[in-house]
């Protein structure tokens, strides 16, 4: 992950179809190289979006309904 890419879709590969399960959060760097993506020593935190499944379709439904 690099520098803009925080809400990026964290996705993997479920027979054959792309499938969304987080979003890119933040990052911890080693500051000289706080900007490059998939630097040596850089953490990178995601958001699980199984953990708000309920809520997503709530707002999906309700947004479809007006």
């Amino acid at each position: 992950m690099g520098n803009g890419d925080s809400g990026g879709p964290l996705l993997i590969e479920d027979h054959g179809t792309p499938e969304v399960v987080g979003l890119g959060s933040w990052i911890t760097a080693v500051p000289e190289h706080a900007l490059e993506a998939g630097f040596y020593g850089q953490v990178v935190y995601n958001v699980r979006v199984s953990r708000y499944l309920d809520w997503i379709e709530g707002v999906i439904e309700r947004d479809a309904s007006r």
